[in-house]
């Protein structure tokens, strides 16, 4: 059973005017993507730039505890954290 013109004609039409509204809303969104991401990346540059060198990764040496000891094999210790005598 076909439909008739007019249904057609009308649906169609209102098909036409909802991706209208959609795609221009879709649009609108992705400018104020775009807009946000030029204002964080050009007119906050210098802020990240000085953010990012602090978040620098920094490497200090910790020292081990004077008592730790870390392996026993057959009742020998095989690394310990003390000085040992030498004479």
């Amino acid at each position: 059973m076909r439909r008739p013109t007019r249904d057609t004609a009308e649906s169609h039409r209102l098909v036409t005017r909802r991706s209208l509204v959609v795609g221009g809303s879709m649009a609108a969104f992705m400018g104020l993507l775009g807009l946000r991401m030029r204002y964080l990346q050009v007119e906050q540059a210098d802020q990240f730039r000085l953010l990012a060198d602090e978040n620098r990764i920094n490497i200090h040496l910790i020292p081990p505890r004077a008592d730790a000891f870390l392996i026993v094999k057959g009742g020998w210790w095989l690394k310990t954290s003390r000085p040992t005598a030498s004479t």
